[in-house]
């Protein structure tokens, strides 16, 4: 085995311990939910406000991913329509002013 595919061992090796060390971590999280809310119910009774986790953690993590996504693209939306109606604004007032000075021009030739 050469030194190049040792260390392409040793980091699969690694990767596959994160992974591992992952699950672990995880599946220590579901536990303490667990341990926590049982307790709690338990000592607490009626008035205990732990609950366990409704669903599952990576799934939790998508939804909130797709929140975000939906927020921001709405955050966009509004930001657009703001910059239209701003624009929409600035034109009437162009409009205004022009038809204001064509008319203190023509009441000018009028006058004389």
């Amino acid at each position: 085995m050469t030194y190049r595919q040792y260390n392409i061992h040793v980091k699969a090796f690694e990767l596959k311990q994160d992974i591992k060390d992952r699950d672990m971590w995880t599946l220590g999280i579901y536990i303490h939910s667990a341990v926590v809310t049982a307790v709690e119910h338990c000592l607490v009774g009626s008035k205990a406000k732990s609950e366990y986790i409704k669903r599952p953690l990576r799934e939790s993590i998508a939804i909130d991913e797709e929140r975000q996504r939906e927020k921001t693209v709405n955050e966009e939306k509004q930001a657009a329509e703001h910059t239209f109606l701003k624009l929409q604004i600035m034109q009437a007032n162009y409009n205004l002013a022009k038809q204001r000075k064509r008319l203190k021009q023509e009441n000018k030739g009028d006058n004389t």
